[in-house]
């Protein structure tokens, strides 16, 4: 099992760490910009986790993976501050204010592509499980997205339906962060499965 300082200190490195392409500059420096100002780091903390519960060493097929879920999480936060037209975001500006909406869309796009380039450096014994379950969660949180904006039209949102949206928006995504670190570390599905519940 791997300890909890340890989870702290290697997703405190990867992050650190973490490189894009250089060029061209406009593209790839608001994906540096955005991993710069931070987060709590939840989702790789939990792959991190659930990993050590079975594993006694981190190697680059789940750091990278985890790195992976991170960077799709901040692809999906560049998106929504153009959606929602918000300014700022942790305390800084937003990508699409400090640079360009055109520029934001463009460098959420490539964010996204790179977080499936980390993904599909998933061990290959699991690795189209790791895909299926990365692709199936990035739908869903399209589809909660969509939600979200459609419920910007009404008067009044059932909470029924609130919670089917930040189901889809927020929680598939802790929920496959929690899955894959034990997937990734050969866990029995009975138990992967289970841990997708509890995320």
């Amino acid at each position: 099992m791997i300890s909890e300082s340890q989870i702290d200190i290697s997703c405190k490195e990867l992050f650190r760490n973490i490189e894009f392409q250089v060029e061209p500059k406009g593209l790839y420096d608001p994906l540096r910009y955005m991993i710069a100002i931070g987060g709590k780091r939840l989702r790789p903390r939990l792959c991190l986790t659930t990993f050590g519960l079975y594993k006694d060493a981190f190697s680059p097929e789940v750091l990278e993976p985890a790195a992976g879920r991170e960077v799709f999480h901040t692809f999906t936060l560049i998106h929504d501050d153009i959606m929602d037209r918000s300014p700022m975001r942790r305390g800084q500006d937003t990508v699409w204010k400090k640079w360009s909406p055109d520029t934001a869309i463009l460098s959420g796009d490539v964010m996204c592509i790179d977080a499936y380039k980390r993904m599909a450096k998933a061990p290959a014994a699991v690795l189209p499980k790791v895909l299926e379950l990365f692709s199936k969660t990035a739908a869903e949180v399209c589809d909660g997205q969509q939600l979200d904006m459609d419920f910007e039209s009404e008067n009044r949102v059932p909470m029924a339906d609130y919670m089917q949206m930040i189901g889809l928006k927020t929680a598939v995504l802790i929920a496959c962060s929690a899955q894959m670190g034990a997937l990734i570390a050969g866990a029995p599905e009975e138990e992967f499965r289970a841990i997708y519940a509890y995320g």
